[in-house]
This record gives structure tokens, C-alpha cells and sequence, in this order.
């Protein structure tokens, strides 16, 4: 057809040798309409199958190929063009099925011998395939004709009537009207699964009030409380409509998953999940909501057969005061106690965390760190270990008046002594009786020291080491105790170390004369006696 009318003008293509026509010969399109196969049979020169490229536009044919020698009676494409099926009616009765796409898989797909007569084979309006079988009274089927592993039933239907099937569908006017009979209306969708406890109610959007189900009930819908094979049927102006689906139940699982989360007092909390069908229980469907205040939530979703559960625990920070606790003292007996609580902890000077129970070796700097969804408090802390105090004797001797501290070894610096005087050493010139008290972690302590003074001579404080009799020696003999004299000059250098008086010789020499400094350490007194003696010569 052209825009000035019908081209009478025929487009005329050869497929075979014209001089030699065969007997038989049929044409058969595929779907995508750019291929064509002719059949030609009952020739003994020439007969088989020509396949050829079919242009559309020109009508014209091309690149004509032999696929197969024999009497071919009919041909016909699968609907997606892949396979040609081909019957032979005179070699034994075979249907014959080539693939296009890989020439290696072509077989044969049945072969009867006897009476039987493959006759004309078609495409129905279902998407299957039928063929005449004339002798044996019936049209064969093959259902799944896009599919490498086929399906063919050589009985699918067996007609009974007066007017046998004959050679060709074409001119058979039953054929129609079986294939409509057939025909699956695809109402109730694919096989499914569902959860257990859930009902389908299957309704028809058509049908009749007297369709009938499997279970054998009437009507529109069937309610299915159990996995089986259910189907339908019912006629409609001399047609068959049916159809069947396959429904199974898998058990419902519910997956919960717990979150836990907080925000500061004031603002507010996105909650999200990774579904924008989730329900939360406030009612609302989203993949997330915002909350401002404490408590539970919970989104859920159907996955399948699974009910996903999501709960959210949601708690109010407020701003974090510093902890009360101070520097902190504690006994070296006993366990530290620190009154700090969550969020608060504490830790050392390069901040690793420290474990506070039953630790009392901890002494030094600290900090104490807090921290929570509205900000981070740090606060220097000291820790310190007291000890019993090591307490003086009860009752003390000196050898001199001169001035004498009294010692309480302690770390505590509070010392009271009975004048009132605080400090831990209270300094004497006199014998006496002097008390003190003191308190620590480790508990409280008093007592009274007597001062006693020894019968024992003043020091001097000059000796001339020069042989004449008088005061060569230092201390000298009026010092009768037993004692250990230290003597320095007066760069610190340590001239004399001994249990005996000094000679004024520093190492058999004599030394100038000057301004020494000396120690000296009687064994029946308490206290050290230092000063200084000038040496004369």
C-alpha cells in the first residue's frame, strides 16, 4: 500500500529451485516478523525446510537457508522466536524441534510410527501449541514451547465427533472454541506464601454466583484458612474459565531489637528506622519520628513472615553540676571511699581510668571527668595517704640547755601543743613536761613528753690544741658521756668522724685556726647537739 493506493505490482522471491515444485508447502511467520519458514514435501528432487530473513518494509526476502531435508508437512515458530517446530507426516509420524539460536540442540521432540498423522500445527491464542493428529482423533499440545525442556502431550485433548480433526487446524471449526475452552484467566495471580493465622479471602472481579471452587462451594470468593491447591470454574456462553493457584503458610516470627539513647534537656531526638512503612505507637507511619521527651517507643514492620520490632528506650540528660566531692584523705589501713556517682569517674594525671574499690595506693593528683549528652565537666582532684603517726617517747634526757625540738612525725601539720602552739615539732630550752595532740584519718592522738635534763656541763666553746694541758681537746674531759662527734670547716668539709674528743688534726696535720662547725651525739640523751667551736692555736 502506497499513498497512491494498492501496489498490484507483486515483490516475488525465490526459497527453492521453481523448476521442481513440491507437492506440500507451508508458511509460517514468527512474532517478531523478520523471519519466515517454508516447507516442502512429496517432491523427490527437492523437499525440507527453507528459513529465510523477511523485510517488513520491502516484503522482500533474503538469505535463503536449507535447516532440514525430508517431508515436512507444516512448521511453526515458538512465541519468542527461538525455536521452529516442524511435522513430519510421512516419516513415521515425528515432530520435529529445531533451535535457531544453537543449531546443535535441534531433536526430535516425539516419533510414533503405525497409523498416526502429524498434520497441521499453530500457535494458539494461549501462547501454546497445538498439532492435528488425524489418525488418532486428537490435537496434541506443547505448553511450554519457549522453554528448552518442553512439554508435549500427544493426547492432550481427544475429539469425539462425527467430523474428524482432519489434516488441517485451519479449516477444523471446533478448533477455535477448544482452545477458548482451555484458555486460564490468571485471576488468582502466582503461588504465594503467607503467614500463619492470616486468612485470604479470594474474590473474583468475574464469574458468576455458580462458580464453582475446589473445596466445592458456589460462588464469587473462597476464604482460605490453609495452605493447598485451590482453583475455580465456571462456563460462560459455552467457555470454560479457570484458573489455579498453589498457597502456602510459613510461620511468623517476631524479631525485636532494643536501642537505648538520650538527648539533653531541652532539645529533641530523631528515632529512625530503615523502613518508610513502620508504624510507631504514637500512630504514626514513617521511617522516623521526633520525640522531646522520655520514655518507650516502638516501630514495627511486616518483612515477609517476619514482625520486625524495634524499641527504643529514650531517658532526659540535664546539665552536669560539679560533683561535690573534694580532696580526699584516707588512712593507709583502709579502703578509699569517694562519693562520686554516674556519669562522673575518676582518673589519673594521663587520664586513664582508675578502679576505686579496695586501691589504697592511691596518692597524688586526679581528676574527676563527667560527661553526658550535654557536655563534659572536668575537676582537679587530690588524693593523699595518711599513716599512724610515729609518736615521741614518753620520756626524754638531754645533755644541754640548748634549744631542742619536739618531733611528731606525721604528715599532718596540725600539731597542738599545750601553749597552743600548731606545728609538728615544738622547739625547748628547758626541761619539763610538755603535751601535744593530733588528728588524722587514722584517728586521734595524745600524750605528754617529760623533758629531762642530764648532769652534764656546758659546752665550751673555744680550745687551743696546743699541748700546754688546757683545753686541748674538744669536747673535753668534762664531757663524760659516751658520745660521736662530727666536725666540718667552714666549707662543709667533713675534717673529723669519731667516738673520742677532737685534737684539732685533720688527718695528722694541723688545722688553722678558725670557726668550726660541729655535731655532737650523746648515746644516754634524746637530742643532737650542734653548733660551732673556734680553735686557737
Amino acid at each position: 500500500m502506497t499513498e497512491s493506493g494498492l501496489n498490484t505490482v507483486a515483490v516475488t522471491s525465490y526459497m527453492a529451485d521453481s523448476s521442481r515444485p513440491s507437492y506440500i508447502g507451508m508458511i509460517s511467520f514468527n512474532n517478531q516478523k523478520n523471519k519466515i519458514a517454508y516447507t516442502c514435501g512429496l517432491s523427490g528432487d527437492f523437499r525440507g525446510i527453507i528459513l529465510a530473513g523477511f523485510d517488513m518494509n520491502t516484503g522482500s526476502l533474503s538469505n535463503p537457508v536449507k535447516i532440514h531435508d525430508g517431508d515436512i508437512y507444516d512448521v511453526v515458530f515458538s512465541p519468542n522466536g527461538k525455536y521452529l517446530y516442524a511435522t513430519d507426516i510421512f516419516a513415521g509420524c515425528v515432530l520435529y524441534k529445531f533451535d535457531l539460536l544453537n543449531r546443535s540442540n535441534d531433536k526430535v521432540l516425539f516419533e510414533k510410527g503405525g497409523n498416526y498423522a502429524f498434520n497441521a500445527i499453530e500457535e494458539g491464542p494461549d501462547g501454546k501449541i497445538y498439532l492435528a493428529i488425524e489418525s488418532d482423533n486428537s490435537i496434541g499440545q506443547i505448553a511450554k514451547p519457549d522453554l528448552e525442556n518442553e512439554e508435549f502431550n500427544a493426547t492432550f485433548l481427544q475429539y469425539s465427533h462425527p467430523t474428524k480433526v482432519g489434516a488441517g487446524l485451519q479449516s477444523t471449526h471446533y478448533f477455535k472454541q477448544i482452545i477458548r475452552e482451555r484458555k486460564v484467566q490468571n485471576e488468582l495471580g502466582k503461588d504465594t506464601i503467607v503467614c500463619d493465622s492470616i486468612n485470604i479471602n479470594i474474590v473474583l472481579d468475574s464469574g458468576l454466583d455458580q462458580t464453582k471452587w475446589s473445596d466445592g462451594s458456589l460462588g464469587r470468593n473462597l476464604l482460605v484458612t490453609k495452605a493447598g491447591k485451590y482453583y475455580y470454574y465456571f462456563r460462560d456462553c459455552g467457555i470454560l474459565y479457570t484458573d489455579t493457584i498453589n498457597i502456602q503458610y510459613e510461620e511468623q516470627i517476631i524479631r525485636t531489637e532494643v536501642f537505648n539513647d538520650a538527648f539533653c534537656n531541652g532539645d529533641s531526638l530523631v528515632l529512625t528506622t530503615d523502613r518508610n512503612e513502620a508504624i510507631w505507637n504514637n500512630g504514626e507511619i514513617s521511617d522516623k519520628i521526633i520525640v522531646r521527651k522520655e520514655g518507650l517507643y516502638f516501630a514495627s514492620y511486616l518483612d515477609g513472615c517476619y514482625m520486625e520490632i524495634k524499641r527504643y528506650d529514650i531517658k532526659i540528660d540535664t546539665f552536669l553540676q560539679p560533683p561535690p566531692q573534694g580532696d580526699t584523705i584516707y588512712c593507709n589501713t583502709s579502703s578509699l571511699s569517694i562519693n562520686i556517682s554516674v556519669p562522673f569517674k575518676l582518673f589519673d594525671d594521663q587520664r586513664n581510668e582508675i578502679e576505686l574499690v579496695n586501691n589504697p595506693s592511691l596518692n597524688g593528683n586526679y581528676f574527676i571527668i563527667g560527661q553526658n549528652t550535654c557536655g563534659l565537666i572536668e575537676k582537679p582532684f587530690k588524693i593523699a595517704v595518711d599513716t599512724f603517726p610515729d609518736l615521741p617517747k614518753d620520756s626524754l634526757i638531754v645533755c644541754t640547755l640548748q634549744e631542742f625540738p619536739l618531733l611528731v612525725k606525721t604528715n599532718v601539720s596540725s600539731t597542738i601543743w599545750d601553749n597552743a602552739y600548731i606545728s609538728k615539732q615544738f622547739t625547748i630550752n628547758q626541761p619539763g613536761i610538755y603535751s601535744y595532740y593530733l588528728n588524722n584519718s587514722c584517728g586521734e592522738f595524745s600524750s605528754k613528753i617529760n623533758v629531762l635534763m642530764s648532769n652534764i656541763k656546758v659546752l665550751p666553746n673555744i680550745f687551743s690544741p696546743n699541748g700546754d694541758g688546757i683545753n686541748d681537746y674538744f669536747p673535753g674531759l668534762n664531757f663524760s658521756v659516751y658520745f660521736s662527734l662530727s666536725v666540718f670547716d667552714r666549707w662543709g668539709n667533713l675534717i673529723f668522724e669519731g667516738n673520742d674528743d677532737w685534737d684539732g688534726n685533720y688527718k695528722g696535720n694541723h688545722t688553722e685556726s678558725g670557726v668550726y662547725t660541729f655535731i655532737l651525739r650523746p648515746k644516754s640523751c634524746e637530742n643532737i647537739i650542734n653548733g660551732t667551736i673556734t680553735l686557737i692555736k
